[in-house]
């Protein structure tokens, strides 16, 4: 639990504890007053398997509700309440050539996050007035679809006395999963659009070290 959050000293839906949170851009005024408060409840696990007889594993996971209170006594979902995080790591490494001084190497990572938090907008208001007009007393009351993503990485390492060498490729987002990065409302075309992350990206890499 957090307390004297900066929230506004009449009715309203702002708290200080969602700002940096969805580019959100700080308020225009000032006269807070620290009667906010916040909690974040949850669980976390994480399994661990070392890298041994060739090969590693990872995984982290973190459950958890994120919740304020605002001017008008009510409480919200913060900005921050996407509900889970998920990632997954796992390797492998498998010795090469007659001198078993290379290694041919692979890792696969997955990350998964429930969506960004957004305050609704009312449409029908915000094509009247030129620019978006939230949804009141719902802030973050929405949420954007899960966040996923797969990263693929295969390479080879060569090792000398003093130095070695690895080439390698990334795939990032392999499956190419289109996750949304703003979901906002756009006055030139009088609709709410979304933007996206990128998408499938290779990155071939060269490494020398000494």
């Amino acid at each position: 639990m957090a307390d004297n959050i900066p929230i506004d000293p009449y009715a309203s839906t702002f708290s200080a504890v969602n700002l940096g949170a969805n580019f959100q851009r700080p308020p225009d005024r000032v006269g807070f007053v620290n009667n906010g408060t916040a909690e974040t409840r949850g669980v976390e696990l994480t399994l661990e398997k070392a890298f041994v007889d060739t090969w590693y594993g990872l995984v982290t996971a973190s459950l958890f509700e994120s919740t304020y209170t605002a001017g008008d006594g009510r409480q919200y979902n913060s900005a921050y309440n996407n509900g889970y995080v998920i990632n997954a790591l796992a390797g492998v490494e498998l010795p090469v050539g007659k001198a078993r001084n290379a290694q041919v190497f692979g890792d696969v990572r997955v990350a998964l996050a429930g969506g960004f938090r957004y305050t609704p907008t009312d449409l029908a208001a915000s094509q009247a007035a030129g620019y978006a007009v939230e949804v009141p007393q719902s802030a973050f009351s929405e949420q954007a679809p899960g966040y996923v993503r797969i990263d693929l990485k295969l390479g080879i390492r060569q090792n000398y006395r003093r130095w070695s060498q690895e080439l390698s490729i990334q795939l990032q987002n392999i499956s190419d999963q289109q996750n949304v990065f703003t979901r906002q409302y756009n006055p030139r075309t009088g609709q709410i659009t979304d933007r996206y992350q990128l998408g499938f990206f290779p990155v071939p890499q060269y490494k020398i070290y000494f």
